[in-house]
C-alpha cells in the first residue's frame, strides 16, 4: 500500500514564539499563494504511463503533480522523478542509438521496456512524495509546519469545503513569500548564519572537477540528495551539479545528436560549460553559490530566493564546504529561532 500522509489539520505551535512574529505567520491566508500556471492542479491516474506524465507536465509547465487512484490521492510525483526512475537503463540503452528525442515522453513511448510502465511503478520510491494536505482555510504557519521540521518538498492546498485540491505550495515558494516580508522578522533576519545555528559541520557529498556526469547522478540518486557541489583540487567549491540538469542533458543530446553515454561521460565541469546557463530552465548552473558563517539570514534567504535554488552552500574561508543549508532549513528556522533567541537572552553568558 502506498504511504499517505493527509494533514488535514496542523495543530498550533506548542511552544511560544514573540507575539509579533507568531501573530504574522498565523494571519497571512495560503490564499495569497499564486496559482499553478494552467489556473488549477491537474492530477495523474496512478495508470498513466511515465511518457504521458511527462507530456502532461510539460504541456501544464509544471515540475510536478498530485498522482490518483480515482478519486483517492496517492501522493505527489514530479518530472524529475520519472526521469530518474529510468536513469540507469537509459545510460545502457540510449548510448548506441544517435536519434534521441528531445521530448524525453517520445523517447520512452519509443522503447518497449518503458512505454508500458505506469505511475504505479513509482510508489514507494524514495522521490515518489506522500499525500500531505493543508485546508484553504488554514495559514501560513500551518504549510510552514510542514515544509520545515517535516521537510515536505511540498504541501497540497484542499478547499476547506469541497476537499478538492486547490493549489500546490512549495518550499521556493515559502522562501520567495519571506524574503519579501523580511521587515517582519527583524531579530531572525539580522542574526547571523552562526548565531542561527546554521554554521556547524555536517557531511557534505560531493564530486571533484574530474569526476564524470555519470558518477555525479549516481550520488544524486543513491543518497537522495537534490544536488552536489563540484570541488577543485584544493578541496574549495567552484560549482554546482544538481538534479535538474538532467533537463539540458536530454535537450543537449537531441539538439545535438549526442549519444547520452558521451555526455555521462564527461567531467562534471565540462558538461557544465557544454549545457551553459538557460534562465529560462530554471536550473542551478554553476558556478555555485555559497554563503559565509557571518551572513545574516536575511541576506542568504535573499539570494535563494533571487536565485531560485533549493540548497546554498556555506564555506569556511578557503571557499572549503562546511555544510550545506536547504530550504527546509530556513523555513524551520523562522518557526523557532524567536524562541531560542529569547532563551539565549535569558541564559547567563559563559564568557
Amino acid at each position: 500500500n502506498p504511504s499517505a500522509v493527509s494533514v488535514q489539520q496542523q495543530p498550533a505551535m506548542s511552544r511560544p514564539r514573540s507575539n509579533t512574529m507568531d501573530a504574522f505567520l498565523r494571519s497571512r491566508a495560503l490564499t495569497e499563494f499564486p496559482m499553478p500556471v494552467a489556473g488549477e492542479v491537474r492530477g495523474l491516474q496512478v495508470d498513466a504511463t511515465l511518457a504521458d506524465a511527462l507530456e502532461l507536465l510539460s504541456s501544464l509547465g509544471a515540475l510536478a503533480a498530485p498522482v490518483f487512484d480515482g478519486d483517492s490521492c496517492l501522493g505527489v510525483v514530479d518530472s524529475i522523478s520519472i526521469i530518474f526512475y529510468v536513469l540507469d537503463s537509459m545510460v545502457k540503452e540510449v548510448p548506441k542509438a544517435k536519434d534521441v528525442s528531445s521530448n524525453c515522453a517520445v523517447w520512452l513511448r519509443s522503447h518497449e521496456a518503458y512505454k508500458h510502465v505506469t505511475l504505479r511503478s513509482l510508489i514507494g520510491t524514495p522521490r515518489f512524495l506522500p499525500f500531505v494536505s493543508v485546508r484553504s482555510d488554514q495559514k501560513l504557519s500551518d504549510a510552514m509546519a510542514l515544509l520545515g521540521p517535516e521537510r515536505f518538498h511540498r504541501v497540497l492546498v484542499t478547499n476547506s469545503t469541497t476537499h478538492k485540491i486547490e493549489n500546490i505550495i512549495t518550499q521556493s515558494a515559502i522562501v520567495e513569500y519571506l524574503s519579501r516580508h523580511l521587515n517582519e522578522f527583524g531579530s531572525v533576519a539580522e542574526q547571523t548564519m552562526a548565531t542561527a545555528g546554521l554554521a556547524h559541520s555536517q557531511l557534505v557529498f560531493s564530486v571533484g572537477v574530474d569526476d564524470t556526469v555519470f558518477q555525479a547522478f549516481s550520488i544524486i540518486k543513491e543518497k537522495n540528495v537534490s544536488g552536489l557541489p563540484i570541488l577543485d583540487e584544493e578541496g574549495a567549491v567552484c560549482g554546482n551539479i544538481s538534479d535538474r540538469h538532467i533537463r539540458p542533458l536530454l535537450q543537449h543530446a537531441s539538439t545535438n545528436h549526442v549519444a547520452l553515454r558521451e555526455l555521462f561521460s564527461l567531467p562534471v565541469t565540462s558538461f557544465l560549460s557544454l549545457v551553459g546557463p538557460n534562465p529560462d530552465s530554471k536550473v542551478e548552473m554553476h558556478p555555485a553559490i555559497t554563503c559565509r558563517s557571518e551572513d545574516t539570514v536575511g541576506h542568504v534567504l535573499r539570494k535563494m530566493a533571487k536565485s531560485r535554488i533549493h540548497r546554498i552552500f556555506l564555506v569556511d574561508e578557503l571557499h572549503k564546504p562546511i555544510r550545506v543549508v536547504a530550504l527546509g532549513d530556513l523555513i524551520n528556522l523562522f518557526l523557532c529561532a524567536e524562541e531560542e533567541l529569547e532563551r539565549k537572552r535569558q541564559t547567563p553568558s559563559e564568557q
